[in-house]
């Protein structure tokens, strides 16, 4: 009812020998008859979706692959360009497997190499987060196919690279080695939303992010907004607690503040008003709040967010209780400064459970130092 063969069905489920036993029994002219039948390589078809090659592609079957592309004409190895048609080479490279990408980058043409399946994704495109297959793409790819974008996301090899799940552990070698590549020009928006600056930092990528700032220093695009209006830095600060204590390159970090024009500090966010300094708190690092007040000016602890929040009381509501000391102790004044509701850090500290000592030690003595 499929349309799956005897054939795609061991490919999947059976070793080599067995589809090889197999293939042998094929004889060479019926493989030839069945492509050039009619319409193009409807025989060769498990369904819509794969043809036979796709499907040992799939599967990452080097030994059958090589078998079959010593019987098949070069044309069946491209796939067609209707919907649900995926060239094999795309398969391979997205599945990550290096051999069948190395056994079909032999065989095919400069021209077969690069034909994309039906949303519009080419070789770079699927293996962009494979760095040993983007080493063997990338000095055989024309530019063009380095900044091609999906036809459904419009994202680039570059966006893929860096938020594939992931990134910040086995991506980053990837994205370097198409940074390689790219120019200046080609580094800004890599999806209709993102620029390369947005995608390195909230996929945690430090060495592309470092080769990122190190291109883009002193451009536009260190201050260019994403799509909820915050500077590459902003975005990165706002990313979860989780993500910042798993983030621990804090050379790249710092390099990234100090690319950062001051523009960038004194902005607010355009959903919560907070700027850098209230996202900083909701995280919870020490060590990322000591960098940023070891390099902005004390007076930017006293911003207000569009509910009336110092970072002092965002970090005191988010139970932040570390970073009070250091918050009070670099801008004093902030313990004093309410909400729009009247709440002050004292008083947001004595409705929680572990709150009153914290407000007892740090809060009471310089309230009644005030008073």
């Amino acid at each position: 009812g499929t349309g799956t063969t005897v054939l795609h069905t061991a490919v999947r489920k059976c070793g080599d020998d067995t589809v090889l036993r197999m293939i042998a029994k094929i004889p060479r002219e019926e493989f030839e008859w069945i492509v050039d039948e009619g319409n193009g390589y409807e025989g060769l078809r498990e369904s819509k979706w794969n043809s036979l090659l796709s499907t040992v592609a799939l599967v990452g079957h080097p030994t059958i692959l090589s078998a079959l592309l010593g019987l098949l004409p070069k044309d069946a190895l491209v796939g067609k360009a209707e919907l649900g048609t995926f060239p094999p080479l795309v398969v391979a490279c997205r599945c990550g497997h290096v051999r069948c990408v190395e056994l079909l980058l032999e065989y095919l043409s400069p021209e077969q190499r690069w034909v994309r399946d039906s949303h519009g994704e080419g070789p770079i495109y699927a293996g962009a987060y494979h760095a040993k297959i983007l080493s063997l793409l990338l000095p055989l790819a024309p530019y063009e196919e380095l900044v091609e974008k999906d036809v459904c996301k419009g994202t680039t090899p570059l966006f893929q690279a860096l938020n594939h799940n992931g990134a910040a552990l086995n991506c980053g070698s990837g994205a370097c080695l198409l940074l390689e590549r790219l120019s200046d020009e080609d580094l800004g928006w890599i999806s209709p939303t993102t620029t390369a600056l947005h995608a390195a930092g909230e996929a945690g990528a430090a060495e592309p992010l470092g080769i990122l700032l190190r291109r883009l220093r002193n451009t536009e695009w260190m201050v260019t907004p994403d799509s909820l209006g915050r500077a590459p830095l902003l975005s990165f600060l706002s990313l979860s607690p989780f993500f910042h204590r798993k983030f621990t390159d804090y050379d790249i970090l710092s390099d990234f503040i100090d690319a950062t024009p001051d523009s960038v500090f004194t902005s607010v966010d355009n959903i919560t008003g907070y700027t850098a300094f209230h996202f900083a708190a909701i995280t919870g690092s020490l060590r990322l709040v000591t960098l940023l007040i070891s390099k902005r000016p004390n007076e930017e602890l006293l911003a207000l967010s569009r509910d009336g929040e110092t970072p002092l009381l965002v970090a005191a509501k988010e139970g932040k209780h570390r970073l009070l000391e250091l918050l009070v102790t670099a801008a004093r004044e902030a313990l004093f400064i309410p909400d729009n509701d009247g709440n002050t850090a004292e008083s947001i500290l004595w409705r929680q459970p572990n709150g009153l000592a914290v407000a007892e030690r740090i809060c009471r003595p310089l309230v009644k130092m005030a008073n």
